[in-house]
């Protein structure tokens, strides 16, 4: 299901991929009875996802959301959703003023209650920084200042605290952040 997910990923997504997506949710379609009832309900949304597109208003979304509904607790499927969410509209819904659409302001609902119970969530404030880039990043300095620890090894990861500082002045630790990141990267 994992794999699945990883090769229909939108900005990732090529029809180079299908045979072997099919595949992959195919095995985990014929795996779930082993499986834990959240683990079922996921390889369920999933297998209704279309290999490619907008997953925006679909039956996987419904069904992505009813398990997040049944499944409070659950970090994954929030994750999971927020980060096609966030592919889907990154670059393209954003008013001339730099405001969101209401699409990243989903992504920030979908995390929002994952930062409460995990604050150094390396996901969650990684789509918090995405989410709030754009039209409040001072609302995501918290998030900046934590990512580089939570995901230390990662340079995609450690750099992001760079976009938030750029945008709120910290030039500095902007600085600071992408040395950190190609450091990493080398």
């Amino acid at each position: 299901c994992g794999l699945f997910a990883a090769l229909t990923q939108p900005w990732f997504y090529s029809s180079s991929f299908e045979a072997e997506a099919k595949f992959a949710i195919g095995r985990a379609v014929a795996l779930s009875g082993s499986a834990t009832d959240l683990e079922q309900k996921l390889i369920v949304a999933m297998r209704v996802k279309s290999l490619s597109g907008d997953i925006r208003e679909t039956d996987f979304e419904k069904a992505m959301m009813n398990l997040i509904k049944d499944y409070p607790a659950s970090k994954e499927p929030r994750l999971l959703l927020a980060g096609i969410r966030c592919q889907l509209c990154m670059h393209t819904n954003y008013l001339p003023n730099g405001d969101v659409r209401g699409d990243l302001e989903k992504v920030y609902a979908l995390i929002q209650p994952i930062l409460k119970m995990d604050p150094t969530n390396a996901g969650a404030l990684h789509y918090h920084i995405h989410a709030m880039e754009p039209s409040h990043p001072e609302r995501a300095v918290s998030s900046a200042e934590k990512i580089g620890k939570a995901a230390s090894r990662s340079s995609h990861m450690v750099h992001m605290a760079g976009h938030i500082f750029n945008r709120v002045g910290r030039f500095e630790d902007a600085s600071k952040a992408f040395r950190r990141a190609r450091e990493i990267e080398e």
